[in-house]
């Protein structure tokens, strides 16, 4: 991990946005106290939801959990519902 002070890197910005490319982490200081951190972001090319899907927690749009049971299947419960609702 690097350091730069605030003023340095007014004027070193280049030099540090390169650094973290690399992904190296760099911390500001002012005086002695660390004020701020910048590091490289986290990979944006990997599907957030992945993960979910192999483990069967979430699936595609539109398709049903494999073991999905509908909690009616009568005709007319909506209507039911709705009118009783309260």
């Amino acid at each position: 991990m690097t350091t730069y002070s605030t003023a340095d890197a007014e004027t070193k910005i280049g030099e540090i946005l390169g650094k973290v490319r690399e992904g190296e982490t760099i911390v500001l200081l002012e005086g002695e106290e660390a004020v701020a951190e910048i590091r490289p972001l986290p990979d944006r090319s990997d599907d957030p939801f992945k993960e979910l899907e192999e483990q069967g927690i979430i699936g595609p749009p539109g398709v049903p959990p494999r073991d999905f049971t509908p909690l009616a299947e009568l005709p007319g419960t909506l209507a039911w519902f709705l009118e009783n609702r309260d």
